[in-house]
């Protein structure tokens, strides 16, 4: 199953269990080929995110982090704390070892440690939830699970 494939079923699940789902995307195109498009936007986030301050309860990103340069992260952070009222799912490929390496996909510009995608969150009021957080080995690349929640609220 391709990447696509996977969120598609993702959020049709959710769909399903009559959850919320919204999404932004700077890709038109991927906008355009989405079966549910009412609650989606085409969006550059390094611009803000399109929605009113604790509009979520959390905030799921997947594959996101690692396509925006590393100097507009702490802003991203910023702006994940904004809109959620309890947290944050990250899920972003992560550095092992001294190799910057993001195998061979230019599109990758921020490929940093576990301990790097911490500290920002940590900087915006985010704290780790190391027991769910897991770190995934799926053959090409290593990635990383993070469950943060934030200072002020319970645990997601």
């Amino acid at each position: 199953m391709n990447l696509l494939e996977k969120y598609k079923k993702v959020r049709d699940i959710l769909i399903e269990r009559k959850i919320d789902v919204y999404g932004c995307d700077i890709s038109s195109y991927a906008i355009s080929e989405a079966k549910n498009k009412h609650r989606l936007k085409v969006c550059d986030i390094r611009d803000g995110l399109p929605y009113p301050n604790n509009f979520f309860d959390v905030v799921v990103s997947t594959s996101v982090f690692e396509h925006i340069e590393e100097s507009f992260i702490p802003y991203l952070f910023c702006e994940i704390n904004r809109i959620s009222k309890l947290g944050l799912y990250l899920e972003v490929p992560i550095i092992l070892g001294d190799v910057n390496s993001p195998w061979g996909d230019k599109s990758h510009v921020t490929y940093m440690p576990t301990s790097f995608w911490i500290t920002q969150a940590y900087k915006n009021n985010l704290l780790i939830d190391i027991g769910r957080s897991r770190q995934i080995d799926n053959g090409r690349c290593h990635n990383v699970e993070l469950y943060f929640y934030k200072v002020s609220s319970e645990r997601i």
